[in-house]
């Protein structure tokens, strides 16, 4: 039996994404560019931006420049927090990427910023995140 168009097309999909609820591998050249790009964020947008693209390459090197540019978005860009709130709150594995990216790798400086905000200049809006957030940095 000839397999049709959609069933081929089906099969093309499933070796390449996986199956549904799978991250899709991460190739070399997305790998290479991540770890470039992964360190260098300075908003929230470009952070998304980069979770979309690469997050499939989240570990080892390219996973430490996440946390870099996390923690420094958190500690040093505090007054755009509602725009990551607004994007962590349509994408809920993009709220769980900034989690993982802050705690122990977080340096102490930079905890001590974020802490510090999240407990005196916490939005009305953002008091769950905040709290949510000072549990996250203290493991």
């Amino acid at each position: 039996m000839k397999p049709t168009p959609f069933l081929a097309a089906f099969a093309v999909l499933s070796v390449t994404l996986g199956p549904p609820g799978y991250a899709r591998e991460c190739l070399s050249s997305e790998a290479t560019s991540a770890h470039y790009l992964a360190p260098e964020l300075k908003t929230w947008k470009a952070l998304y931006d980069a979770f979309l693209r690469y997050s499939q390459c989240d570990d080892g090197a390219v996973a430490g420049g996440f946390s870099e540019s996390v923690s420094t978005v958190l500690a040093e860009r505090w007054n755009t927090l509602r725009q990551g709130a607004a994007l962590m709150d349509r994408d809920a594995k993009f709220k769980a990427f900034v989690f993982r990216h802050v705690g122990e790798e977080t340096p102490a400086d930079r905890w001590a910023k974020i802490a510090k905000n999240a407990s005196s200049n916490c939005p009305k809006q953002q008091v769950a995140f905040c709290k949510e957030l000072l549990r996250h940095g203290g493991k």
